[in-house]
């Protein structure tokens, strides 16, 4: 089945097989969603850190908060995001809307993330 409450802007844009470096970065993030306690297991990383989601916050939100705090990424700062099915399995992650936003005004210009498909994919933010 397919995720459908995905960001379709996201969605839509051109994406690119990852770096081994935006690989590790997702990696990351997959071990930060093995923490989540939620239904639906999101994490997010950065090169400052990673957190995972919870009932009140999005991953990239509690990311921001707890682990960059006051850091300003450079000029291709790169995050990732991950999320785990029932199954541990990988499954479509594009940052919602807000997310999205969130991370573009603290620096951020690209995501990697699992695409609708479960395949790991860079993308613009």
């Amino acid at each position: 089945m397919i995720f459908t409450k995905l960001n379709h802007d996201l969605a839509s844009r051109i994406k690119f097989v990852p770096e081994p470096e935006e690989i590790h970065l997702l990696n990351k993030a997959i071990d930060a969603a093995t923490q989540s306690v939620q239904r639906f297991r999101v994490g997010a990383a950065c090169s400052q850190g990673s957190a995972f989601n919870t009932t009140d916050l999005h991953a990239e939100t509690h990311m921001l908060l707890a682990r960059v705090g006051e850091w300003t990424p450079g000029r291709d700062a790169t995050v990732a995001v991950a999320r785990l099915g029932r199954k541990w399995d990988w499954r479509c992650s594009y940052p919602c809307a807000s997310c999205a936003n969130q991370l573009r005004s603290k620096g951020f210009r690209k995501v990697v993330c699992f695409d609708e498909g479960g395949q790991p994919v860079t993308l613009a933010l």
